[in-house]
Parts: C-alpha cells; structure tokens; sequence
C-alpha cells in the first residue's frame, strides 16, 4: 500500500497545481503539460506496481550514487545557457534535474550506508559530490534541503564517527556559502508564487493549498513511521524544507507549483519506497552504536 498511498496524498497537491496555474494564467499548454505529467506518471507506478511484487535488493548501490550524483553535473556541461544551471530541454520540456534526482538519492543514500558492509568513503564522497553541483548550479533552496535531510541519515549511518562529523560539516558549510550566491532568477508566480496566489485568489484557497502541500510530506512521515525508515524520514524533511522555503520564492514548490520534475522525483521515490529493501531504523541504530 506503499506506492498507493503516497499516490493519493499527492493527488490533491496536483490538482490544486493545475488550479493556481488557471487562476495564474498560465499557457494552456503548460497546464496541459502539468495534467499529462501527473496523469501518465501515476498510471506507470500503479502499472509497475501490479508487475512486480517482489523487493529489490540494490548489490551496486554505490554505483547508483554516483550514478545520480553525475546527473546532476549534467546541466553545467550541457544545460541551457546562462546562470543558475538547472535545466536541461528534453523534446521541449525544461527538465529541472535536482528535483528528479535527490529524492531518490537521499532513500539509496540511507540503504547504502546504513549496511553492514558500507563503503564509508564512497558513502561520503557520494554526498559530498551532490553538495558541490548543487552549490556551484547555484541553488541554495535544493542544497539546504539536503543537508537537512541528511542529518538523519548520517546519524544513523554504519559510518565511523570520524565519516560523519566529515561529511556533516562539509554539507553544513556548503549549504551556508550557497545562500551568498547570487540568483539572478525572478520568481514565477505558478511555479515559486503559488502560495501568493492562493492568498491573493481567496483565504480558503491559502488554507486548501497549505493542506494539499502539507499531505505528501505526512504521507512519507507516516510511512517512516510505521516502517521504521529513515530513508523515507529523510525525503519527508526533503519535501518539508522545500515547502518550509516557499515564501522565499527561492525554489519550485514541489507537486503544487508548476513543473514535471517535482513530480517525476516524487513518483520515483515511491517506487522505491514499495520495491526496495532498506534496513530499518532500529538495526541501524543498533550498527551505529557498536561502531561509536
């Protein structure tokens, strides 16, 4: 029930996008393009999630991470011209990377270094490389939200103690210097402004926005919860901080502003929530432990 459910807490988030962006008058085709993104990622997953029943066990983990962080280098090299470089066009959709790639990473990250065989050093030059693209993009929204998310992770972590105060500090500080980066982007009002829409349309429609933002990230918290998983504790606080970070107008509200990446990212994490297997906090605690 995994998938299915973080599917129905998203619902509401991705129609009221599709409404702030009519009130917005945003162009039919991204209105269009919002509806077929939502519309054809959820019936993938529902379809995916009748093929397969069994748990993927990841035996390359690392390979995954590095995978993914090299991803995000992808649009300094070959994304469109100008600064911040966040995206790359792909049959004319503007492919926001970060927000398709992190989500995910953060729930391999916690697998990989939760085990008992973690690779410590990879497991932090895995992170340490996700940091340096997001600072040098620059987006200091994305990177923050990562260096939240990862404090759990790491505390749990399999890693020795030395790994950790490491690859904690070094997010720390380059989460800190990417806020001194200019961004030379103005907001979008159906993409950063959503929330001011909702306000400036009507009061209930604030209070429905906040509600329908606030469903994905209880979804994933509750999950957490119950399945005793810090990978998704950690993609919780991702979501959290993102929206947390929404009257800054510094980043894409995630599922309720415009954007076909929030969702892909967040589809993709639901998949491996349902179909990956993860140790669970108590054991990794446990590891943690004997290791401190």
């Amino acid at each position: 029930m995994t998938t299915r459910l973080l599917l129905i807490a998203a619902g509401p988030a991705l129609l009221a996008s599709l409404l702030l962006m009519a009130i917005a008058d945003a162009a039919r085709p991204l209105l269009m393009q919002q509806g077929a993104v939502a519309v054809i990622g959820a019936v993938a997953l529902l379809i995916l999630l009748r093929l397969r029943k069994t748990k993927i066990f990841l035996r390359a983990p690392y390979k995954i991470l590095f995978a993914m962080a090299a991803c995000l280098f992808v649009p300094l090299a070959f994304g469109l011209p100008g600064n911040p470089h966040r995206w790359l066009v792909i049959g004319g959709v503007r492919l926001y990377v970060v927000a398709v790639v992190v989500p995910a990473f953060l729930f391999i990250w916690q697998h990989a270094s939760a085990s008992e065989n973690a690779s410590q050093p990879a497991c932090v030059v895995a992170a340490m490389l996700v940091a340096l693209s997001l600072y040098v993009q620059p987006d200091a929204a994305q990177l923050s939200a990562f260096v939240l998310a990862a404090v759990p992770i790491l505390a749990v972590s399999n890693l020795a103690r030395t790994y950790k105060v490491i690859a904690f500090a070094t997010l720390v500080i380059t989460a800190f210097a990417g806020w001194y980066l200019p961004d030379p982007l103005s907001p979008v009002c159906y993409v950063e402004g959503v929330f001011d829409v909702a306000r400036d349309f009507a009061r209930a429609a604030l209070l429905t926005a906040i509600i329908a933002a606030c469903l994905p990230v209880l979804a994933l918290a509750w999950l957490a919860f119950v399945r005793r998983s810090v990978g998704l504790q950690s993609v919780a606080i991702y979501f959290a901080t993102l929206y947390a970070l929404a009257p800054l107008q510094v980043t894409p509200v995630p599922l309720l502003g415009f954007g076909a990446s929030p969702i892909l990212g967040y589809f993709l994490v639901s998949f491996l929530a349902e179909h990956v297997a993860t140790p669970n906090v108590a054991n990794s605690i446990a590891q943690a432990s004997r290791l401190s």
